[in-house]
Parts: structure tokens; sequence; C-alpha cells
């Protein structure tokens, strides 16, 4: 009995400092969880912010061009109604106290600004209207907003946490009804910053670039920066611009093209130590997306806000040999074109549409090789070859990389969110085929990284 009875007693006492030791895991668990919601909602806020601010820039910066054009409008109209009311005054004086000498004089006047001010008349003979400007909420978001319900799941058992389907995935996709199979584990990569010590923002890599030499070209528009790293992924140089990068493609071996949206050109780099401006072209729109064949010494550049969307070819010198504005059934083809490259024959233009979440393949001649879509594809935008004919496809809305082949068939889907990837921007095959560089949108939070992959 004695021994039964202490037995008991050391299981009293395990059981209460246990339960002890329990409460102590309440009071510190509980807390931290609130706290992890909480951070669920300030990240969202912060992208919420981020995106409203962009839309607010854009906004802004029509509101400014239409106000600039009425503004040169009235300026122009106040002009010609008062050399109009000078004028008819003229006439009328003439009329009532001129000499034949004096009428014969006036009428050669009147005839002379008649015809130097047709065209300027005949620009007002219809009254212009300002076009309609409203605000579409984005697809994806209204139906992330429609099906939310949660923040996420409260999980009692750690170990059954992946065996959760979260009930806050983006743009409510179902990931177990993918096409291509699950892997059970991420796909390996490595990781490198590319924010510098001068960055004043959050790095936001919108153009990749991989040099003969292996070196990497990024094109950081949060910091209005080139910036150069080597092979292994240490910084070289960086130049800083006065208006943001966006695209960036290779003409020569150590020549390369960016583009310049708000300025509306296309500037040449020449790389070797540094970055170093070779020469600047003037385009005729904001110019996003950029491609260059050597064989033919042309590029060809999306402009995803021309009224319409639409392709620019351009001579080496940046002449507009064509506007490419494909239809298709009545309407424009293109809704927001945003990135764009040859093929490896120079003969079609791959584009992808983040708006009509679909990548097309188009001759110079506008006729329509393929579309690509997929249910796991959502908001294209970043393009890449591969050295036999595939090409990489980035889906920022449905955070997933696929790759297809030449005639636009779905190859595989070589990442997505399991392998860690948010928001994926730009991406870029190496040179020399190994690997590919990959970057995420500021949305994610993570944009100062880029990932690397084997291919």
């Amino acid at each position: 009995a004695s021994s039964k009875s202490s037995s008991q007693l050391q299981i009293a006492k395990k059981a209460l400092v246990s339960t002890r030791s329990s409460i102590s895991e309440v009071d510190s668990t509980f807390p931290n969880l609130r706290d992890k919601i909480r951070s669920v909602r300030n990240r969202v806020d912060e992208i919420l912010s981020k995106c409203e601010k962009k839309s607010t820039e854009e906004l802004g910066r029509l509101e400014n061009e239409y106000r600039g054009k009425l503004e040169q409008d009235i300026q122009k109209l106040e002009s010609l109604n008062a050399e109009s009311s000078h004028t008819n005054q003229l006439l009328d004086h003439v009329k009532r106290f001129g000499t034949d000498g004096h009428i014969l004089q006036c009428m050669q006047q009147v005839q002379e600004r008649s015809k130097s001010n047709s065209e300027a008349f005949e620009e007002y003979r219809e009254l212009k209207k300002l076009p309609k400007v409203s605000f579409a909420i984005n697809r994806q978001l209204d139906e992330v907003l429609r099906s939310l319900s949660t923040l996420g799941d409260i999980v009692i058992d750690a170990e059954d946490l992946e065996s959760k389907k979260s009930s806050s995935t983006k743009n409510g996709l179902d990931d177990n009804n993918r096409k291509s199979p699950e892997r059970s584990y991420p796909k390996e990569h490595r990781e490198f910053s590319v924010r510098t010590r001068s960055d004043e923002n959050a790095c936001v890599i919108t153009g990749i670039l991989s040099l003969p030499t292996l070196d990497w070209v990024f094109c950081d528009k949060g910091n209005s920066k080139l910036k150069l790293f080597d092979r292994q992924f240490q910084m070289k140089s960086e130049h800083i611009m006065q208006q943001s990068p966006f695209d960036v493609t290779l003409m020569e071996d150590q020549i390369i093209a960016v583009t310049i949206p708000e300025n509306m050109k296309i500037l040449i780099y020449k790389i070797m130590a540094g970055i170093n401006l070779q020469e600047e072209i003037k385009t005729k729109d904001r110019c996003f997306g950029i491609s260059y064949t050597s064989s033919e010494n042309k590029f060809v550049v999306t402009c995803p806000y021309g009224s319409p969307a639409s392709l620019r070819l351009l001579s080496r010198n940046g002449e507009e040999l064509m506007n490419l504005i494909p239809e298709e059934n009545h309407g424009s083809l293109f809704l927001r074109p945003m990135y764009v490259r040859f093929d490896a024959s120079g003969n079609s233009l791959l584009v992808s549409d983040s708006q009509r979440n679909r990548v097309t393949a188009i001759t110079r001649s506008v006729y329509r090789r393929f579309h690509y879509t997929h249910s796991n594809m959502k908001g294209p935008r970043g393009l890449a070859l591969a050295a036999n004919g595939d090409l990489f496809v980035v889906g920022w809305g449905s955070d997933s990389v696929h790759r297809v082949d030449d005639a636009g068939r779905f190859r595989e889907e070589v990442l997505c969110r399991h392998d860690g990837i948010c928001s994926p921007q730009a991406v870029c095959v190496s040179f020399d085929q190994s690997q590919f560089a990959l970057s995420l949108d500021d949305v994610s939070c993570k944009s100062d990284f880029i990932l690397i992959f084997s291919v």
C-alpha cells in the first residue's frame, strides 16, 4: 500500500508540474497567436496601401495630362477668338470707311489669316468631349474579397498544418485542383539580396538580364537604378537614373537596351567594369517591355497604357516601323501587354497580357499563332526563352511559373506557392542555360531578394 501511495504521489506531482507548465504556455502562446493574426491584417494593409499609391499616381498622371491638354486648347481657342474678333472688326471698319485700295489690302490680309488658321478651326469644328475615365476594381481582388471569410485556420495539431487547406489562398484558387502534380517538398533554391547601401526604397526588380560573361543586370524600378552583379551574385556596380527603368534586353555581347517609360526613352548602355550610357532613343509612347533581334537589328516594345494598347516595332535607331494593334472578335487583342520576347527564329512575338490572363504569340503580319492559358496561370508578367525554344511564363496572380513549348503547349508547372514564391514579377534564364532568376513584386514584401533555381 505504501509503494502504491508513493507512486500515486509521484504521478500527481508530475501532472501538477506539467499542468502549471501548460498554463505558462497558454499565457505565452495565445497572445503570440493574436499578434500573428494581427500581422496578417498589417500585411494586407501594407499591400493595399502600395496598390492604392500606384493607382492614385497613375490617376494623377492622367489628370495632369488631360488638364494640360485642355489648358493648351483654351489658350489656342482664346487666341483664335481674339484674332477672329479683330478680323471681323477690321472688315466692318473697311466696309464702312475704306477705299478700294483699303478693301483689296484688307481682303489679302483676311485670306492669309484664314488660310493659316484653317487647320486650327477645322480641329475645333466638332466639340471635343473629355474621355470617360472610370475605375474598375481588379477582378482577381474582387474574387478574393467575395470568397474571403477568415484570415486563416486555427490548427490544434501543428503536424497537421501542411495538410490543412488555407482559406485565404490568393485568387480563391484550390491548390488541390492543379493539373500539375504536387511535389511533397519545395524546390531547392538560393536567395540573394539586391539591396545596396544607397537604396532609399524597397527594391522592385522589373527586368532581369544574364550577360555572356554570366554577370547579371537588374532593373530596380523602386530605386531608379540599374544594378550589375557578378556570377557569384556579388554587386559590381550600380547606375543611378533620373527615372525608373522597367525592362532590359541584350543587343550585343556587352551592349544592352533599357526602357524608361516615364521619359518615353530607350537608353543604350555598354557594360564593362561599370554601366556606361552610350545612346538615347526617343519613343512616341511610354514603352515597358522590350526585346531585340540581332539578326535584323530591330526592337519590339510594349505600350500597355496607350489608347489602344499596342506593340511597336522599331529600327535600331528608334524609327517606328510598325504599330501593331491586332484585333480579335472586333475588339483589341491586347488589354495590358506588359512583357514581350522575340521567339528563337525572330519571326514571332511572344506577349504576356496581364488583363487577358494569357500569353499570345503573333507574327509581325499580326497572324495569331496561339494563346496560352491555364487554370493556374493568372496575371502573366515576365517571360524568358530557353535555348530549346521553351518559354518560361511568370504568373503574378497565381504565384506560379510555367514552362511552355514553342507551340504554346503546357509542359510543366516549374514553381508554385509550395516553393515559397509570392507575386513573382520577372524571370530570366542564365546565358549558360544552367539556372534561372526570379524577382518578386513589392506586394510580396520580399522584393529585395532574387530567387535562383536550377533549370
